[in-house]
């Protein structure tokens, strides 16, 4: 089953309501290719939440939040963790994910080659859902924010708003804003002592036995 963002899937009811949704999704990744951290958060009004919580359900998932969580295979992740709040008229959910590999995940993958690590989502990309479902409505409350966290210096970006050393932005509203937007970035993939399987803490201890070894021996020879 397509378990993809069901914003993306719910846009023609939303479209309907001519109401506001706001989507943030700051990922960070690693250097071997997995992800550190992914969080996701949806704001919209309890209308809204509501309408996509009962389209969960009648998928088969407890809720909305559920079904976002479906979208990540537990067993590849460190933590999955899923919270739902309802505060008077405004509704949020929040998916965090830690220590990701999304090595089967329909739509976000990332690959690392050499010298290069290749990040791509396409979970809010899928023209053909804004150009049936826009029907002439306003959707310029439709926001999404997109911040991609590239373990080196970002060498390409497709469609990036804005690149800044190793960070990606991407920024969208209106009807196309969950619909459109294709997520591709590229960097260089850091090397050296300080790589996946070495880390900052071994370095540190590594530089600090080669220091005690060179007093040593210079003591040694100076006696």
């Amino acid at each position: 089953m397509d378990r993809r963002f069901p914003a993306v899937l719910a846009l023609a009811l939303l479209v309907a309501l001519s109401g506001c949704a706001t989507v943030t999704v700051d990922s960070d990744v690693a250097a071997d290719g997995s992800i550190d951290r992914y969080e996701l958060d949806l704001t919209t009004s309890t209308t809204v939440y509501g309408l996509l919580n009962d389209a969960a359900v009648d998928d088969g998932f407890d809720s909305l939040g559920q079904q976002l969580r479906a979208n990540v295979n537990v067993s590849n992740a460190a933590n999955v963790s899923v919270d739902e709040s309802l505060d008077g008229e405004n509704a949020s959910v929040t998916l965090v994910v830690t220590e990701w590999n999304p090595v089967d995940n329909d739509r976000l993958n990332v690959t690392r080659t050499d010298g290069s690590v290749v990040y791509t989502d396409t979970t809010f990309f899928n023209a053909s859902v804004a150009d049936s479902a826009a029907g002439g409505v306003s959707l310029a409350d439709f926001r999404l924010r997109y911040t991609v966290n590239m373990p080196g210096d970002i060498q390409r970006a497709e469609g990036a708003d804005s690149v800044n050393g190793s960070t990606a932005t991407y920024e969208s509203s209106g009807q196309n804003a969950y619909s459109n937007t294709r997520v591709e970035v590229e960097s260089d993939a850091p090397t050296g002592v300080l790589s996946p399987g070495f880390g900052v803490a071994p370095a540190v201890v590594a530089a600090v036995l080669l220091s005690l070894a060179g007093a040593v021996l210079a003591r040694r020879r100076s006696e």
